[in-house]
């Protein structure tokens, strides 16, 4: 059975010049496709470049909120024109937790990124880190909502999951939900409807923990790199949580992850 990693960010500097060697070793434990983030303009054409030398990684943009403040004027025009052949307009969203961040325009530019989902038709892909409230305001008022929203490396409660799944909600989880003193992500874990659930590993971020790891590399500081592999230790994680065997599972999250990315509509992504 094959698995597809629903978010990583292989066009991180701390990546480059290891990506073919990255992807073979995810393809080993039979990770075969990779759903690949762009998060400002500055990265975007590496992502385009990437998923044009590699068939299996479908490409995403979007303006992250950590940077916002940095976009150049004209990014929504340089946006549109990326999409074109995309798979889903992320990684976008709000993030609470950043210093000295303007609220007003990381709402701005999530409204605005996600009227363009609904316009083109494509999925959109969430990041929200302690801007639920926010978050929910947005969603309740907006107009026109993508046909699909996943909720990357999902961190809100069962009541928020409850709520965006009846928007068209998609939940993906990595492998922070394995560690120790995660037991409330864990517990949401549990009562996401099945059909709606996405595995991810972030990579090069959010490492599993030891037990789970399948493969890794180091930076130059000696900090070890997430890689994709790792899904194939989530996939085994997850499944002893939810008790469900893991070929039952990985045959689910990929039907899941063809409907959360209108793959049926969106043929070749």
């Amino acid at each position: 059975m094959e698995l597809t990693d629903c978010h990583v960010h292989l066009q991180e500097p701390v990546l480059a010049g290891h990506v073919e060697h990255i992807i073979r070793r995810a393809q080993e434990h039979s990770v075969s496709r990779f759903v690949c983030n762009g998060t400002r303009p500055f990265d975007w054409p590496i992502v385009k470049q990437i998923a044009q030398e590699h068939e299996s990684v479908s490409p995403c943009y979007g303006l992250h909120p950590w940077f916002i403040s940095q976009s150049r004027t004209g990014w929504q025009e340089l946006l549109g024109d990326m999409l074109n052949g995309a798979t889903a307009v992320g990684e976008i969203g709000l993030d609470g937790w950043i210093e000295n961040s303007d609220e007003k325009l990381q709402q701005t530019v999530f409204r605005s990124q996600l009227e363009l989902a609904y316009q083109l038709r494509l999925p959109a892909v969430i990041h929200c880190v302690q801007a639920w409230g926010a978050m929910m305001d947005i969603l309740r008022t907006e107009k026109f909502l993508p046909q699909t929203m996943i909720w990357h490396s999902f961190g809100g409660s069962r009541e928020i999951m409850a709520e965006l799944a009846s928007m068209g909600g998609y939940f993906s989880f990595a492998g922070n939900v394995l560690r120790k003193r995660q037991d409330r992500r864990r517990e949401v874990l549990r009562v996401v409807p099945l059909e709606r659930l996405l595995l991810e590993t972030d990579s090069p971020n959010i490492i599993p923990p030891r037990r789970y790891i399948k493969s890794s590399s180091q930076d130059a500081e000696g900090k070890q790199i997430n890689e994709p592999a790792n899904l194939a230790g989530i996939l085994e994680g997850i499944s002893a949580i939810l008790e469900i065997p893991e070929a039952a599972l990985t045959e689910q999250l990929q039907q899941n992850y063809q409907r959360a990315f209108l793959i049926e509509n969106n043929e070749g992504h």
